[in-house]
């Protein structure tokens, strides 16, 4: 049986509709070291990787986080937790790092939803370069859009919300399109908030760069396919009085990104899928052997 801390996290993942991959995958591993102590730990790790995977099934992140706790629970290093931790935020700050190096001319860049890598690359290239105007969209139905614009101007960048209908028309003032990433799946394929779709698609009509952000943790693994779906979401959200058709996720061609800006490098995407294929391949990224 599961600890009620554990069981806690599961739900916390599970309702939160605005968080990232990321931030959601470190809360994840949270829930690994409640089993610390437990008789059944191992029992109880598969348990919880099941409910995770489930409580964000379009997440690669949190399913992979959830198969290294639960590894690390098998082996009894309970110490690895916690520098598996500290290796994913770290994971955050070099994405950030790989992305500034290509943003150091850009002088407008346009992004989608509130993610957390996009925020902290945004961030990275103000400090180092200045003189930096973001078009945030909203990101309806949560408008998590408008809570990056309102934290990137609180860093001191120029933040300027606009309706997500009108970004991809607003592409062409643009030096670049950022984006984060909730997942990559095996056949090269993106997912990402609505509305990430048809930015991709104006930056390779009026030939503008197009950068997904991510960390390798958030590529589906073989034999641990994330079964993307477009989960529906409450109608309700939509303030509609009509039938309302409300989803959070959508999936993009591969082929619109040219490359990937992600904590191992700047890379396609088929390097990236033929360099990881299982959990070993990302612990060995995350948890190397001294």
């Amino acid at each position: 049986m599961l600890p009620d801390a554990a069981k806690r996290v599961v739900e916390e993942v599970g309702s939160d509709t605005t968080s990232g991959a990321m931030p959601l995958a470190q809360r994840a591993l949270n829930a690994y070291a409640s089993l610390d102590g437990l008789r059944e730990a191992e029992a109880a790790a598969l348990q919880l990787h099941s409910l995770l995977r489930q409580a964000q099934p379009c997440m690669a992140a949190v399913t992979n986080v959830s198969l290294l706790g639960s590894q690390i629970v098998a082996s009894g290093r309970w110490d690895d937790l916690g520098r598996l931790k500290q290796r994913l935020s770290r994971a955050r700050q070099e994405v950030a790092r790989q992305a500034a190096t290509i943003l150091r001319e850009s002088k407008v860049l346009l992004t989608i939803s509130h993610s957390s890598d996009v925020f902290e690359a945004l961030k990275v290239r103000s400090e180092e370069s200045g003189g930096l105007k973001v078009y945030a969209c909203e990101s309806r139905p949560l408008l998590e859009g408008v809570a990056l614009a309102r934290a990137l101007r609180d860093v001191g960048i120029h933040a300027v919300v606009v309706a997500d209908a009108a970004a991809p028309g607003l592409v062409p003032q643009c030096d670049g399109v950022l984006v984060g990433t909730d997942s990559l799946l095996r056949d090269g394929h993106l997912v990402n908030k609505i509305g990430t779709l048809p930015l991709a698609l104006a930056c390779k009509e009026f030939e503008v760069p197009f950068y997904p952000l991510l960390e390798v943790l958030k590529l589906e693994l073989e034999g641990h396919e994330i079964g993307w779906e477009e989960e529906t979401r409450d109608p309700g959200e939509l303030n509609s009085e009509v039938e309302a058709l409300n989803f959070y996720f959508e999936r993009l061609p591969g082929g619109l990104a040219r490359s990937l800006v992600t904590d191992a490098g700047i890379m396609d995407a088929e390097t990236l899928i033929g360099r990881i294929k299982t959990i070993d391949d990302l612990m060995g990224i995350y948890l190397p052997t001294d």
